[in-house]
Parts: structure tokens; sequence; C-alpha cells
């Protein structure tokens, strides 16, 4: 036994003279939790915080009774809490203590530490964690002067208001209605929400979130869910080569009645404020539906280029094309009296870089925001929020963080403004986000 120690301190010693030595520790971390978690991966076999980019649930982590069977496998134990709660109980083994580390490991009597993983599920749901897990941290020294490390994993955290993650509202929820399809757009009409994916067009009861029913996008016309009405008539823009038409049809009959030669660069129309406005690249056109004719024009100064977004608020037109710079445009005065910069830092802790859509109510803007991952390894990676912007301050209210995934997703979410809440179509889900009776 004395040899044998006298033979590890010389290999220590000598790799100790040549400056490569190093270490890894393993201690248990005991941790309790609401579930799901946001920003922290919860697996059998990994755990901790998601460190550079964060989901509001990452997908990998189970959710429900069948989930963990197949994650973690049959349960150790199964405890009754009441008629419909119960605990699911996991225990196992690891080694803790300190490893000193050369050329291979050589553990030194190590001790074993019991782990354990209690999950507690209402009906079919988890709710909460209680976990001691064996954690890592190591260092590496390759010479005398320097070194690397890994810190150890923490436990999960709630996520605080402070940051600019908060609920919008003291006791507001989000709710998600999932889908499998992709959404496409979301609109609230005639007292109902229309959804679209690629295949149909659902609609939904506000109040009560049930599905009224869908139709197949074949058996309706290609605007019957992103057409704007206004003055007996729906009204869409056309590009054709370098030149743009605003056409206007019967609502009735659908019949086209009014073909309106319009400025290059027409993106989106929207009616208010007894016209009709189009968004071009670098401007606005205010049309009167009384004569079917261009009324003004408007310069849209310090705006980027990008597709654009318009909105009718209450007392302005507002617009935006990408990056985070708003513009209020004065219907009286049919000129631009304010640029405001949405996404500051101070206000919005995640950093977000660009407007996906907006929607507008009595003296609120909704904003779907977005920002992109700026690590290297995640540069297909979004995140998507939501911002509230107080038409009457000019300054952000509030924000929310809804959803990550891959950026060609993104693009496709839009907003839609209903009474009592703000409804988000995004990748695989409508995000119902209470608003009180505000707007």
């Amino acid at each position: 036994m004395r040899f044998a120690q006298r033979v590890i301190g010389s290999i220590a010693l000598v790799h100790l003279l040549t400056g490569c030595v190093g270490g890894a520790a393993f201690k248990p971390l005991e941790c309790k939790s609401s579930y799901p978690l946001d920003d922290y991966v919860y697996t059998r076999e990994s755990f901790g915080p998601i460190e550079y980019f964060h989901d509001t649930s990452p997908a990998s982590n189970p959710r429900t009774k069948e989930d963990f069977r197949r994650e973690f496998g049959e349960p150790d134990e199964i405890a009754t809490i009441d008629a419909t709660s119960e605990m699911w109980v996991y225990n196992r083994s690891a080694f803790c203590g300190i490893v000193p580390m050369w050329v291979i490991p050589v553990p030194l009597g190590l001790p074993v530490c019991d782990e354990f993983d209690h999950i507690t599920f209402e009906n079919d749901l988890a709710v909460s964690i209680h976990f001691r897990r064996v954690d890592t941290a190591g260092v590496i020294v390759l010479l005398p002067v320097g070194g690397t490390g890994g810190g150890f994993h923490g436990c999960p955290a709630e996520r605080s208001s402070e940051d600019g993650s908060g609920p919008l509202d003291s006791g507001s929820e989000v709710i998600v209605i999932p889908h499998t399809e992709s959404c496409e757009q979301v609109v609230f009409r005639d007292g109902e929400i229309l959804w679209s994916d690629s295949k149909n067009i659902t609609r939904i009861d506000p109040d009560l979130r049930a599905t009224l029913g869908a139709t197949p996008k074949a058996d309706l016309n290609d605007s019957s869910i992103d057409r704007v009405t206004g003055f007996g008539s729906y009204w869409s823009v056309r590009q054709e080569k370098k030149n743009s038409y605003l056409s206007r049809f019967d609502e009735q009959s659908g019949e086209l009645f009014a073909f309106i030669p319009l400025a290059p660069g027409a993106v989106q129309v929207a009616v208010g404020f007894g016209s009709v406005w189009v968004l071009h690249a670098q401007m606005l056109s205010r049309v009167d539906p009384q004569t079917n004719e261009v009324l003004a024009t408007i310069a849209l100064t310090n705006l980027p280029s990008g597709r654009g977004k318009l909105v009718i608020g209450e007392k302005a037109v507002w617009v935006t094309r990408a990056l985070s710079r708003l513009l209020r445009v004065d219907p009286a005065a049919n000129q631009v009296t304010g640029t405001y910069e949405v996404t500051l830092d101070a206000e919005f802790a995640a950093n977000y870089y660009d407007i996906v859509d907006l929607a507008a109510g009595q003296d609120r803007l909704w904003l779907l925001v977005y920002k992109g991952s700026n690590k290297f390894w995640s540069q297909g990676k979004l995140l998507i929020g939501l911002l509230e912007f107080d038409t009457t301050e000019n300054a952000i209210r509030s924000t929310k963080s809804l959803y990550s995934g891959d950026s060609w997703e993104i693009f496709r979410s839009s907003l839609a403004l209903a009474p009592n809440a703000v409804w988000a179509c995004l990748p695989l889900g409508l995000y119902v986000i209470p608003t009180g009776d505000r707007h």
C-alpha cells in the first residue's frame, strides 16, 4: 500500500514539475422548482442552465408521464398525494469528491453520493421537481501560469420581471393552443379569431378559446384572411414589374371595380381616418375612397430597407420597417411627427433587434419582436417576444419572452388584437396573452 502511494506521489510530482496537472470535482446539487422550466435543461442525463440562448421551455425537457417513462424509465416508487396528484421517485448513485487528473484520471477513494429525482404530477402533467444530482466542475492546468476551468451548473431560477421577461400584468399568464402546422397568419374579425396554416383557415371563439371550424384554403378566395376591409370594399396591393396597384373589390360580390396606380414598392394596405393607406419602400400613400385617387404621399425618412408593417392606431398611423424603429404619422398633418427606438436595452434586457408585426389598441401598440443569436454555434436561432408600447407617453411599458426557434419559422409570425388579449401566431402554437381592458 505504501509502495502504491509512493508511486502515485512520484507521478504527481513529475506532472507538477512539468506543469501538466488538473482535476475534476464531483459535488451533490439539490434543487426544488416548479415545472416546466425556463432557460434550463432537465433530462435524465443532462441538467443545467442554457448559457447562451434561452427558450421558454426547452423541447428536450419531458412534460407528461409518457415523456418521463421514455426518458427516465419506470419509476422506482409512485407516491399518491391526492386524487389527481402523485409523485414519481427515481433513485440512483454516483461518485462524488475530487479526482486528480494527469494523463488519465486517478480516483483516490471517492465516496458514493445518492442521487434522486422526485417529479410531482397533476393528472398527466409534471408541475414540480425535486432532485439531487452529482454536478461536475473541472480545472486543467497546462502550464504553471495558466489553466482552464468549468463551473458548477446551479439550480433552476425563477425569472424575475426586473429583466424584462416578467408578466405583462400581475396575474397574467400566457396560454398556448398547440397546433401541428406552422402558423402563417392570425386576424381578429367579426368577433372571431381566424388563423391560417399551409392547409386551412380555422375559426376560434376568442372568449372560450374553442375551435368553431376549419375550411381548406383551396375552397376559399386567396384574400379571405389577409384582406383589408372598409368603405363597403376590400382592398389589396399588387406589384407588377416596376409598378404598384391598389385593387378595390366589392365586399359582397367580390367584383373588381377600381384599379388604382401607385408609386413602386407597395407592400401593405390599411384603412382608417377616412382613407386607405398604402405602405411603400420609403413613403406612405393616402387614397381617397370616394374618388379612388391618391390624396397625399408622405416621405418616411430614417427607415431601413425591409418589408415593413403598417397599422392604424386611435390617434395616429404607425409604421415600422425592421430593426427597432417606429414612426408615428399624424393623419391631420400628413407628416411624420415622431420616431422611436422601441427596443432599448434598459427596457428590454434580452436585446431584441427587429420588429416582426404590430397591432394597435386604444392607447397601446403591441409589437412582436425578435433577436438573432450572435453566437457562432447558434446562428440559426431566434428568440421572439411581445413588447407593449404606450402611445400616450411614447414609451415601453412591458416586455415578455414567448418563443425561440429557427429563423425560417419566426418570420411567419403575426399578431392580432382581440378584446382582453393579444393573439400571437407562432410556430407550433397560438399564444394568448391577456391584456385586461386597456385596449
